[in-house]
């Protein structure tokens, strides 16, 4: 008797546990709806929801009868921040770092200035990876800050990705303030990590469509560094989210809300993925470009990048270097690599001829 009451306790326990996991991910799909905006939405709002897709008998939860209701995990106050189900695009933790004096242009980007008495011509873009650190960033910084370039930070939120209009207006937003008088310099580095090389990809869209509008802004860009892309099939990107959690619960669950959530909403974002990523591969900004990747990169298919190498290399001239590694980190090649890095950064910027650098970091810094 006394067994068996330890057995229904330990099923009963187990059970709200998993429904406590299937709860979350369905406040995940509340969160998603948040970052539609009203006007695009059905009339029935239940309707957007990728929660309607999923059914829960095939995660096997059983339900004692002492059990949750429904109503009560789904309506109820088990929330979940959008953080612990993100990409874990790097190992980073968010601490405190002091950064040099910046200037807060909007609420999504920032200059962050380099010393006065090595300042060049040159600003370095930087496009971020999702939820990265103030540490992160800072490292960045800190790495082009000895080239002696101003870092204008641009940060990537998960509403970029899952609304892709949300970063046409930042595209728009970016490209107006780099034709304002108040940017004065003459070249752009860019340097776009993991879902900011998306952003950046969304920037190159906007430029080719409106030519007579941004053609003064695409002839600053002087090379382009990428680490990271985010490239592959839709599985990919829906996985690349899975592995943001080691819950195996939420690993089989992300997925499903994924391909729901694109099922639902196709015309309004992976028809414009598609479109994005069309631009990215078949006009790529002729200019030196330098490329981190890794094998064993969750969010980025291997193969896709091997034929994007091969296909800017066989129909354009523009220089293009490759760095992969067999076993590294999605958006930390960095940290984990970092005399490779720097070193190859060396290379790459001082055979740049238009920009004005000081090549004085070493690898071992």
């Amino acid at each position: 008797m006394y067994a068996h009451g330890r057995s229904h306790d330990f099923k009963m326990a187990n059970a709200e546990i998993k429904i406590k996991y299937l709860s979350r991910c369905l406040n995940v799909c509340k969160r998603l709806h948040e970052f539609i905006p009203s006007s695009a939405r059905s009339c029935h709002d239940d309707v957007i929801c990728p929660a309607s897709f999923i059914d829960v008998r095939r995660f096997n939860v059983a339900l004692p009868s002492t059990a949750l209701s429904r109503e009560s995990y789904v309506q109820g106050q088990l929330k979940m921040n959008i953080t612990s189900i993100s990409t874990a695009e790097n190992g980073h933790t968010h601490e405190k770092h002091t950064t040099k004096p910046s200037t807060q242009l909007t609420g999504e980007f920032q200059l962050r200035h380099a010393d006065k008495h090595k300042r060049s011509k040159t600003v370095l873009l930087l496009f971020d990876f999702y939820k990265a650190s103030e540490k992160a960033i800072a490292s960045y910084c800190s790495l082009y800050h000895g080239y002696g370039f101003d870092v204008l930070y641009v940060k990537s939120h998960f509403k970029h990705f899952v609304w892709p209009k949300n970063s046409q207006t930042l595209a728009s937003k970016l490209l107006q303030h780099i034709q304002t008088d108040d940017f004065t310099y003459e070249n752009i580095l860019v340097h776009a990590a993991s879902m900011g090389a998306y952003n950046f990809g969304v920037i190159m869209a906007e430029m080719y469509e409106k030519p007579e509008l941004h053609e003064k802004v695409r002839k600053k860009i002087k090379a382009v560094v990428y680490d990271s892309l985010t490239i592959g099939s839709l599985d990919n990107m829906a996985k690349g989210v899975s592995q943001g959690t080691q819950n195996v619960v939420l690993q089989k669950i992300l997925p499903i809300l994924m391909h729901a959530y694109f099922y639902i909403t196709w015309s309004q974002t992976v028809a414009l993925y598609e479109h994005y990523i069309a631009v990215f591969k078949q006009r790529p900004l002729e200019v030196p470009t330098l490329m981190f990747t890794c094998r064993n990169d969750p969010m980025s298919d291997y193969h896709a990048v091997e034929d994007l190498v091969e296909l800017w290399q066989s129909h354009y001239k523009f220089p293009l270097t490759h760095r992969c590694w067999e076993k590294s980190r999605h958006a930390a090649h960095l940290r984990i690599h970092r005399e490779e890095y720097v070193r190859d950064l060396d290379t790459f910027l001082s055979s740049v001829p238009d920009l004005d650098v000081n090549i004085k970091l070493k690898a071992k810094m």
